[in-house]
């Protein structure tokens, strides 16, 4: 059975908490994450631990994740070039 641990999500400064799944696609997460602050995701969104930009369509495990650790999510330029 996979292992299930905390990710905490650092969003415009603020945290928040979210059980995951190693298993589980980063991505979900993500828009759970973000949901808890009423934002809604879109591919401008990226996702940093360490300084290193994650793959969102991986799982936990597949970019080294097997216990609590904090995520960065920020918001990069959209296609126009222009932040929304």
């Amino acid at each position: 059975m996979p292992d299930k641990f905390k990710i905490i999500f650092i969003v415009n400064g603020n945290p928040t908490e979210i059980e995951v799944i190693e298993t589980q696609v980063i991505q979900a997460a993500v828009v759970k994450a973000l949901k808890s602050f009423n934002i809604t995701f879109s591919k401008e969104w990226e996702a940093k631990a360490d300084g290193n930009t994650l793959d969102l369509n991986k799982s936990f495990k597949d970019q080294g994740f097997t216990k609590p650790a904090t995520i960065t999510l920020t918001k990069g330029a959209s296609t126009g070039g222009m932040f929304d």
